[in-house]
């Protein structure tokens, strides 16, 4: 029997990961490190979000800016706009209006 080299003895151990979990449980501690407070919005853009709130009509495709779980995420899209519940559908979220941060109109029906 003849004696390995050493990059095939490394190639035995690549699959093998002795802290089982490790990387994962790194990846949810660095999403939880990043999140963070929600900001108060300024009068000015409380008027623009409703500005253009009350200039949409169904089918035009807008930009929104929302806050989820720490995070200040963007979508875009073509939504559905339901005031009597406060809420935005959009790409199959629901959006609650306190969670709006902005609101563009990116494309009319013209």
């Amino acid at each position: 029997m003849g004696k390995m080299s050493n990059s095939d003895r490394a190639r035995i151990f690549l699959p093998f990961d002795a802290l089982k979990g490790l990387q994962e449980a790194l990846r949810v501690k660095e999403y939880e490190n990043e999140r963070i407070g929600r900001n108060d919005i300024s009068e000015d853009l409380v008027e623009k979000i409703s500005s253009n709130m009350i200039k949409f009509e169904n089918g035009m495709n807008v930009k929104i800016k929302y806050f989820i779980d720490g995070y200040y995420k963007l979508i875009s899209g073509v939504p559905q706009i339901d005031y009597d519940n406060r809420i935005i559908n959009i790409n199959d979220l629901k959006i609650p209006f306190d969670d709006v941060f902005d609101f563009d109109i990116i494309s009319s029906l013209n």
